[in-house]
């Protein structure tokens, strides 16, 4: 006759499952901190290389603006040198600084932004890693007083556009062309002298020249919007970038 023999539990009975459960329950718990903590550290990877590279944007900025005020300023000065010369009737015997004057406010001279932080910043949604809130604050703001300057110099172009067709209908070509001492200097300021003698304009109708000069006027007003313009903007981008560097996070 055979016998049965139970087997006997070797689980430990309930305690044992309860140890099981805690065991598992705590290596899922470390499991769940270890993967938010690993993604913390790559979205705060990624916050720091946006940051680093709008920083390296505003550098490059602060250069161009420095440039563009500098040219900027040469220009209103030449625009109101030249009302200055037609208002008085002097421009007649100054003919070489006339042409001059208004050879150089012709030129173009726009500010173009280094943007590329600020759109890779918006493009892959990463301006919610940015922890603080004054860097981001700044961001924004300094994006809206982009605009801005972009507003006004859209503005100054049409009218300078205006400007150049007019100019061309009155300077003598001969005249502009031996201006040109070397075209591609990168320095705006070797580019051209002023004429020898006293050269004579090659239309002197009153009324088209008249009308010129109230394209200088117009536009001169729009160069001076914009000059304080890129005098706020480069303090914003100063202050940004300090910011930035400051405390990336």
């Amino acid at each position: 006759m055979e016998v049965h023999h139970h087997t006997k539990n070797h689980g430990g009975g309930w305690k044992g499952h309860l140890l099981e459960f805690a065991m598992l329950f705590a290596a899922v718990t470390l499991g769940f901190f270890a993967e938010n903590l690993r993604e913390h550290y790559v979205e705060r990877h990624r916050a720091v290389a946006f940051l680093d590279s709008i920083a390296a944007d505003l550098d490059a900025d602060i250069v161009n603006i420095d440039s563009t005020l500098e040219q900027s300023r040469l220009r209103y000065t030449a625009g109101n040198e030249a009302m200055a010369l037609y208002a008085s009737g002097e421009y007649r015997e100054r003919m070489a600084d006339f042409y001059y004057d208004i050879r150089v406010y012709s030129s173009r001279i726009p500010f173009v932004p280094a943007v590329n932080g600020i759109e890779q910043l918006r493009a892959s949604g990463g301006v919610r890693l940015i922890a603080n809130r004054k860097v981001l604050d700044a961001v924004q703001r300094y994006q809206v007083s982009l605009e801005q300057v972009a507003t006004t110099q859209e503005l100054l172009e049409r009218t300078l556009v205006e400007f150049r067709v007019r100019s061309a209908g009155l300077m003598d070509f001969r005249v502009n062309y031996a201006m040109y001492a070397d075209p591609t200097n990168s320095d705006r300021n070797k580019r051209w002298t002023k004429p020898a003698g006293n050269p004579a304009l090659l239309d002197q109708d009153p009324v088209r020249l008249n009308e010129l000069m109230n394209f200088v006027l117009f536009s001169i007003n729009s160069e001076n919007s914009r000059i304080l313009r890129l005098k706020a903007l480069r303090d914003e981008a100063d202050a940004l970038r300090q910011l930035i560097r400051g405390g990336k996070s």
